[in-house]
C-alpha cells in the first residue's frame, strides 16, 4: 500500500464506500472527506477472497465483522453464537481460558 488514502480505496472497493446511508454520520467525521474516494458499492467477500466458500458460514462470518459502520460490526461474545462455530467438537467448549 501507498498511503493512508490507497489502503481506504482497496476496503472500499470491497465493502463499497460509506454513505450516510450506510454509515450515518460519516460525512462530519474530521478526516473522511468523500469527494477524495471512488465510490464503490459492496461486493461479496468471496470475490476478493475466494477461499471463504470453501467453510460453511466463513463469509456470513467474516461479512458480519467487516462493516465500515462501527455498531453494524458483530460483537466476539454474539460471534461465538455465530453458525459458523456450531461444527465445532463439544469438548473444545469445554476448554478453559489461558491469559
Amino acid at each position: 500500500m501507498k498511503d493512508i488514502q490507497d489502503q481506504l480505496e482497496r476496503i472500499f472497493l470491497v465493502l463499497g464506500t460509506p454513505s450516510e446511508d450506510s454509515w450515518p454520520g460519516v460525512n462530519s467525521l474530521p478526516h473522511f472527506k468523500p469527494d477524495r474516494f471512488t465510490v464503490y458499492s459492496p461486493k461479496k467477500l468471496r470475490q476478493a477472497w475466494n477461499k471463504l466458500g470453501y467453510v460453511d458460514h466463513a463469509e456470513e462470518l467474516a461479512s458480519r465483522f467487516l462493516q465500515c459502520f462501527p455498531k453494524n460490526r458483530l460483537s466476539a461474545q454474539a460471534a461465538l453464537n455465530h453458525e459458523y462455530f456450531s461444527n465445532l467438537p463439544p469438548r473444545l467448549w469445554e476448554l478453559q481460558d489461558s491469559t
